[in-house]
């Protein structure tokens, strides 16, 4: 729960972590599907400029069919997705701690360092500041690997799978019947057909 223009709202985070450099990416949504999740990580992938081969997701439905960990089935829609940008989920398996840190440890960077002390006006304010945060954040020196995530990308950028030459919007598709008036009807809205 944020503050946006003077109201206490749920957001969702979303994030994109590398595993070697540690250079995130985070964008908020009021809420998050699949669809979602294909806009997200294809603007962060624009952002890093490259796919890593292997992302490490938790178990979400929104893009495992069934399954878990080893076992998981991504749904149709996302190995079409897996297979235009040239990668491939890997589900990490339920109580692994080790992956499950790599994927969960961003929020809680975010939600003690990125949102405490802030207010954001709208949607478009909070992804405009939560990227501005990121550009700093990635020049800060992490003790533990003693170099800034920036210094460790710049190693890391030569393993990344290169983004296709074109890259089209994401979309949505919705089956609508035609009404007797050749009209279809999506979100309280008549189109003629």
């Amino acid at each position: 729960t944020i503050e946006l223009g003077g109201k206490k709202v749920k957001r969702q985070c979303a994030s994109l972590v590398f595993g070697y450099s540690r250079r995130l990416f985070i964008q908020f949504y009021a809420k998050f599907d699949r669809f979602h999740c294909k806009v997200f990580l294809t603007d962060a992938f624009k952002y890093m400029g490259g796919v890593c081969r292997r992302c490490v997701i938790d178990n979400t439905s929104i893009a495992i069919a069934c399954g878990s960990g080893s076992r998981a089935q991504m749904s149709p829609e996302i190995e079409a997705f897996e297979q235009r940008f040239g990668f491939r989920f890997l589900a990490h398996e339920i109580m692994h701690s080790d992956r499950k840190g790599k994927v969960e440890r961003p929020f809680d960077f975010v939600e003690n360092n990125f949102l405490v002390g802030r207010s954001f006006k709208d949607d478009a304010d909070l992804n405009a500041q939560a990227l501005t945060w990121l550009e700093a954040a990635d020049r800060r020196r992490l003790r533990e690997l003693k170099a800034s995530p920036l210094e460790l990308f710049a190693a890391e950028r030569g393993q990344l799978v290169p983004l296709p030459i074109h890259i089209p919007e994401v979309y949505r598709i919705w089956q609508r019947g035609v009404d007797s008036y050749s009209c279809l009807s999506l979100h309280g809205l008549k189109y003629p057909v």
